[in-house]
């Protein structure tokens, strides 16, 4: 039986950057509702998360967010905390939550790319998310939920130079999104 998953996220989830059928949450087996939205931060996925999980009836939400959370500033522990809430929502309602950790971004090409200096946490997004990384790494693992670790597996994936698999940086382009569909398959689909 197939089961209904729910990809909650920002722009990585939605495929920004990519052509239909490229983004990483194309493809993969089951029952899946792309509900990621460019530019969205984990308060944006709170506030959404009945319409966009509940409201669908999902049996698993995998939840990728907190990069724009960081961009605009805000310290790594909110997002963390958000995300710790969305999990915790939606064990109460009988949906498995998967944390995803996001990959982390070409730093050179993103702020060689000039939009970027317009965030205001620019500067400290590498640290922030690393730290950010870790926690929900942890989290995971105390909690004995399924985490798919695009941060630690991606990089081992890679046949050419990690610049080579985003198109501005931050987002992966569909070289980037063909592993990280590859991850996702292995870690959420493993009989498939």
């Amino acid at each position: 039986m197939d089961i209904t998953t729910v990809f909650l996220g920002d722009s990585i989830t939605e495929g920004y950057g990519v052509s239909r059928g490229e983004c990483w949450v194309d493809g993969l087996p089951g029952r899946n509702i792309n509900r990621g939205i460019c530019g969205d931060t984990t308060r944006g996925m709170i506030r959404r998360f009945h319409s966009h999980v509940i409201a669908e009836k999902a049996d698993r939400v995998v939840i990728l967010g907190g990069l724009n959370d960081l961009g605009e500033g805000r310290p790594w522990q909110e997002p963390a905390e958000n995300i710790a809430r969305m999990c915790i929502t939606a064990q109460e309602n009988g949906i498995e939550p998967v944390i995803a950790i996001c990959v982390q971004p070409d730093y050179d090409e993103f702020l060689a790319s000039g939009w970027a200096y317009a965030l205001p946490g620019i500067k400290t997004i590498p640290d922030q998310l690393t730290k950010l990384n870790h926690w929900l790494r942890d989290y995971a693992k105390e909690r004995n939920l399924c985490c798919l670790d695009f941060e630690k597996e991606f990089p081992e994936r890679l046949t050419q130079e990690y610049c080579r698999y985003f198109s501005d940086g931050e987002h992966p382009n569909r070289f980037g999104h063909a592993v990280m569909r590859e991850i996702a398959r292995e870690v959420l689909y493993p009989n498939e």
